[in-house]
């Protein structure tokens, strides 16, 4: 995969979460007492023993990382989404 914000190559690869789910929350929200994410979205699969992952493609030239959010295979008709940044 191109790098969208560079056109370098991108090393695929995981993010690995610890003991929970990975999270994601929008800049202008806080955790509450600095621990549960209230109304965030939760990343990657991982059941019992399994640590909880979710693909990403990271690009060593400008330090970008792109997490795929699909748990299943790509929803995208091609692994290169046409996009433009602003």
């Amino acid at each position: 995969m191109k790098c969208p914000y560079c056109g370098q190559e991108m090393i695929n690869g995981y993010i690995y979460g610890d003991r929970s789910k990975l999270k994601w929350l929008p800049a202008e929200k806080n955790l509450i007492l600095g621990i549960w994410a209230k109304d965030s979205i939760e990343l990657g699969e991982g059941e019992g023993f399994r640590r909880s992952r979710v693909n990403a493609s990271m690009c060593h030239w400008c330090g970008k990382l792109i997490i795929d959010m699909n748990t299943e295979s790509s929803k995208c008709e091609s692994n290169e989404a046409n996009f433009e940044l602003p």
